[in-house]
């Protein structure tokens, strides 16, 4: 009897130390609760996106680390905070805060103060476009311009084209001054790495 109690208690030791497993913390964010990154704008921790444009190469890319920021646990883009699409800007003491960058609605629009609206009365104003599904996934085609507001309103005829790419990212950023269909530059993606 004395023995079948020995086993019986040397079996519960190994049940219970079995089911006693160390965290896994190799996912890469520490186990840390962030802000759900979105698909468009996959900006984690350690990834970067390498453009060219004309002769010159460009490289954004987001904080080795996720970051906190206004009480959130977010990532950062070229060192300014990204909470899903919208990114922290400060145009100045008066428009600092969240704007969007990017929606997943066709015909979404929105504006962009660019400083104090008494001194400086442009705004940029975005667009969704276009959905596209090619060969390489789907996509999302944005439309910004410039808006002088005085009566009456003024659009630039600068336009700026962005192609996001689900899972990757900006692809394509394209400036074209409508006026004489010149393109003023041309952006595009020629390497990346998502750090997911």
């Amino acid at each position: 009897m004395q023995k079948a109690l020995i086993i019986l208690g040397f079996c519960l030791y190994l049940i219970l130390l079995g089911s006693c497993k160390k965290k896994d913390d190799s996912s890469g964010d520490n186990s840390i609760d962030h802000v759900p990154i979105l698909s468009y704008l996959p900006v984690y921790p350690n990834s970067y996106w390498k453009y060219v444009r004309g002769i010159d190469t460009t490289l954004s890319k987001t904080s080795d680390t996720y970051i906190t920021f206004m009480g959130l646990n977010l990532s950062t883009l070229d060192d300014w905070p990204v909470n899903q699409y919208k990114q922290w800007f400060d145009f100045g003491m008066y428009n600092s805060g969240w704007y969007s960058i990017l929606s997943e609605t066709v015909g979404a629009t929105w504006e962009i103060n660019l400083g104090d609206m008494r001194f400086n009365p442009y705004t940029q104003a975005f667009k969704v476009i276009r959905k596209t599904v090619d060969r390489h996934g789907d996509s999302i085609i944005i439309q910004r311009y410039y808006v002088y507001h005085k009566n009456p309103p003024l659009t630039n005829s600068a336009y700026i084209w962005q192609t996001f790419k689900k899972n990757v990212g900006l692809v394509f950023e394209c400036k074209v001054d409508t006026s004489n269909n010149d393109t003023i530059y041309k952006k595009v993606l020629i390497d990346y790495h998502i750090n997911h």
